[in-house]
């Protein structure tokens, strides 16, 4: 008798002796097995089922596996539930299943039912530890995390084992929409979080923009220590963070009842730093208030304070006084023309540039100009102001090396390198930190390195003073088969150049690379002439340690990793010996005696077995 004629309570039958994998397989194969077998599939593997479901979202296999008896503390992958699952993957219709179910686990976590290795790290095992709506918070599931929110049974405050709540790892992931859907929940705020040290999370994790938002919020208490604020807001001031700063400028002393955490000891600084357009103006016309007077910390003038806080009505004002200095820096060399620049603000910029005594060149402690950390920052805007200025430096290098192009290069900033490169004043070949060209290359900015090679004058040999290295090897070294087809079109690359390391670009393409990347390149410098081979006195050969090689040889009874080795070659390039150094620590030494190697066996990754 065929299989498909049997009857049906013999096909039911072995349903219930098959393996779900079986029984599964077996009901796909027709409608009749799978109206058959399909509840048997469900009664036996329900779990599972609801696992599944809860990883790929599907809605209908999960309603049928609860429907089946599924367990809500069934553990699928790395030991966690259902619900942990589909929050961690985002789906909100599964979830919403899951949270009607009346013995749902709202706050549980892998080490409630599943202990942890102990030869793992604490520190690499915090998820773990990890509720549902932390693992929302992680994954940046919003819609998830409103609905474990309107759970009451869910703890809004709940941490992991590093003591990262809801709110840290919103903080870290940065999710706007998830911190403003945290920081207008009732629940969490009802409770006094401690805004200070979000804030300080937020700083550390270079989490800005949810710094701001935790600065701008009424429902967090923020009460920062002198000391920790000062930290955040010379940083700031450096980023350009203008926000930042204008929040700090005002925060209040929750230590102090009335009293803002900064204290003004003059009444023109409390003026402007609090908007005060007219108590500014009447203050100026008494010829006892010195406009130009310095706080005690920072060394802030009421000029520099109206530029923090973008107050151009109070800038206008103060720039009208005739004694007005516009050149007084804080404690730390910035100008109110730096930090216009470092804000991006091309009117406060402007305003302060129609002052006749104004110096556009001052320099901070570190020796960046205006025009340094605007070009740094992308402030294109504030460049073109800057470099109309006929006494502008174009050119002006900071402590670090850094020069406007060298930093607009640095970062990215295209438009700003184009307009530096016009004014034909800027040094293209000679940083100290690299070359611009070099800059490009190893950030893998294919616009900027067209740009730079377009410019007459530009070396495409330059190489930086500390690494010596050449723009065609950084290229190769990250594979990057455009940058070193658009290098080899100038005519006057240098094929041949040899690295730190005694290589030259082929030789560099030969050893790091591999696959179609490696062929690819090779051609190309082949193509340029580059030699396939080259002779080396047998005597003096060359060590490639510095690459960081590392040779494993293995048999039956041994596994020895090696430390260092050097390669000698003979006439043909794809010849030579190899020469053992050392090896790793508890490791048996090798004998020193040369081995023969073909250079193809030799890998980023070491000594292939071939």
């Amino acid at each position: 008798m065929q299989y498909l004629n049997l009857p049906n309570e013999i096909v039911l039958a072995l349903g219930e002796i098959l393996s779900l994998a079986d029984l599964n397989s077996l009901l796909q194969t027709n409608r009749r097995l799978f109206s058959l077998l399909n509840a048997d599939l469900y009664r036996y593997g329900s779990s599972s089922a609801l696992l599944w479901a809860a990883e790929y979202g599907d809605e209908d296999v999960a309603r049928k596996a609860l429907s089946a008896g599924a367990s809500l503390r069934a553990l699928g992958t790395d030991d966690k539930t259902a619900l942990i699952i589909a929050c961690e993957h985002g789906h909100v219709k599964v979830v919403e299943l899951l949270l009607a179910q009346k013995s749902v686990d709202l706050n549980g976590v892998v080490n409630d039912w599943s202990a942890p290795d102990p030869k793992i790290a604490v520190s690499r095992l915090s998820w773990r530890t990890m509720s549902p709506l932390l693992f929302a918070a992680h994954n940046n599931h919003a819609d998830v995390l409103k609905l474990l929110l309107d759970q009451p049974g869910v703890n809004p405050h709940f941490t992991d084992c590093g003591g990262w709540s809801v709110l840290h790892y919103a903080t870290k992931n940065e999710c706007e929409v998830i911190l403003k859907l945290l920081l207008e929940n009732d629940r969490i705020a009802a409770t006094g979080v401690d805004g200070s040290s979000l804030v300080l999370f937020a700083f550390q994790m270079n989490r800005y923009s949810a710094m701001l938002s935790f600065l701008s919020t009424d429902r967090l208490e923020i009460d920062l220590h002198r000391h920790e604020a000062d930290d955040i807001l010379l940083h700031s001031l450096r980023m350009g963070y203008s926000g930042i700063v204008k929040k700090l400028l005002v925060l209040p002393n929750f230590s102090a009842e009335s009293e803002p955490l900064y204290q003004w000891t003059t009444q023109l600084a409390f003026a402007v730093v609090n908007g005060d357009k007219e108590a500014v103006s009447s203050l100026l016309t008494n010829s006892a208030v010195d406009p130009n007077i310095q706080e005690d910390f920072f060394g802030f003038s009421p000029l520099l304070l109206a530029v923090c806080m973008e107050k151009e009505a109070i800038v206008r004002l103060l720039l009208a006084v005739d004694n007005v200095n516009p050149n007084i820096p804080d404690r730390d060399g910035r100008s109110p023309l730096w930090i216009a620049a470092a804000y991006g603000n091309a009117e406060l910029a402007r305003l302060l540039l129609g002052k006749d005594m104004i110096d556009v060149n001052q320099r901070d402690q570190h020796n960046w100009t205006p025009l340094t950390i605007a070009s740094e920052l992308g402030h294109v805007a504030v460049v073109k102001l800057l470099i109309e200025r006929d006494d502008i430096e174009v050119d002006v290098a900071c402590t670090s090396g850094w020069t406007p192009l060298g930093a607009a290069v640095g970062n990215q900033h295209y438009e700003i390198a184009r307009l530096l490169l016009e004014t034909n004043r800027v040094e293209l070949n000679g940083e100290i930190t690299g070359p611009p060209l070099w800059t490009a290359v190893r950030n893998n900015d294919l616009p900027m390195v067209e740009l730079l090679l377009a410019t007459e004058g530009i070396n495409p040999n330059g190489v930086s003073n500390v690494l010596r290295i050449h723009p065609l090897s950084e290229a190769i070294s990250q594979g990057n088969v455009d940058i070193v087809e658009r290098l080899l079109r100038r005519e006057d690359v240098n094929v041949n150049y040899f690295d730190i390391g005694g290589y030259t670009p082929l030789e560099s393409a030969m050893l790091q690379l591999s696959g179609d990347v490696k062929q690819r390149i090779v051609e190309l410098l082949s193509t340029r002439g580059a030699p396939t081979h080259r002779k080396m006195e047998r005597q003096k050969g060359f060590t490639i340690s510095n690459i960081g090689f590392a040779i494993t040889r293995s048999n039956k009874t041994s596994k020895r990793n090696v430390m260092s080795f050097s390669v000698i070659l003979d006439t043909e390039m794809d010849q030579g010996t190899i020469s053992i150094h050392g090896s790793a620590p508890g490791h048996v030494t090798l004998p020193p005696q040369p081995t023969p190697v073909r250079l193809a066996q030799i890998t980023r990754h070491g000594l292939s077995s071939n």
